[in-house]
């Protein structure tokens, strides 16, 4: 009897002495799903270079392109793009008796209006004449003379994901063009 009852006393005390064990902890939240990547506007513009062939335009060449733009159009040289330089056929400029390129490129923009306004600023540096002096200040010596091709196109919107694939088609679609306009000058009936 008192030795049963010692016992049973002693394992109540147990039960109310040792603490239960804790609950589990609830598993860790989901992390938040990623953001979409941030839109950008995309300004492209096809500019002529007399003085140059698609060989002599060469990465130093374009880099110094890639600055002036820049400088130019009021913006970083990172948002610029060199995505095709093509050889002019001398019929298509009938003034030129030197090699000349169009030099397709796209700038790109967080905003719409900046892109706006970097496109205007590099097409009215090219008209007036001071997109040409900032070449050469930057090395390009054999500088002949600078066309306006093709003015900046209102900008077109795209994203981080596609950013590659938009300027590699663009790049094709201004060789396309170049090839056709080369095409019909030397066949304009056709």
């Amino acid at each position: 009897g008192a030795a049963d009852a010692a016992r049973a006393r002693e394992a109540c005390l147990a039960q109310v002495c040792i603490p239960p064990s804790p609950p589990p902890s609830p598993p860790p939240s989901p992390p938040p799903p990623p953001s979409p990547p941030p839109a950008w506007y995309a300004v492209d513009t096809v500019i002529g270079l007399n003085g140059y062939t698609a060989i002599t335009f060469d990465a130093v060449a374009q880099t110094a392109f890639v600055v002036s733009v820049a400088i130019m159009g009021g913006f970083e040289s990172s948002r610029v793009t060199v995505t095709n330089v093509t050889d002019v056929d001398p019929g298509r400029r009938r003034a030129l008796l030197t090699a000349s390129v169009d030099v397709a490129f796209s700038a790109s923009f967080t905003d719409l209006s900046s892109a706006i306004t970097g496109g205007n600023a590099v097409d009215a540096a090219v008209t007036e004449g001071s997109f040409s002096d900032e070449l050469v200040k930057q090395g390009l010596s054999d500088l002949a003379g600078v066309t306006l091709v093709m003015p900046s196109t209102t900008p077109s919107i795209y994203t981080h994901c596609n950013a590659a694939a938009d300027a590699s088609s663009r790049g094709a679609i201004f060789a396309s063009l170049a090839n056709l306009k080369a095409c019909h000058t030397r066949n304009p009936a056709d």
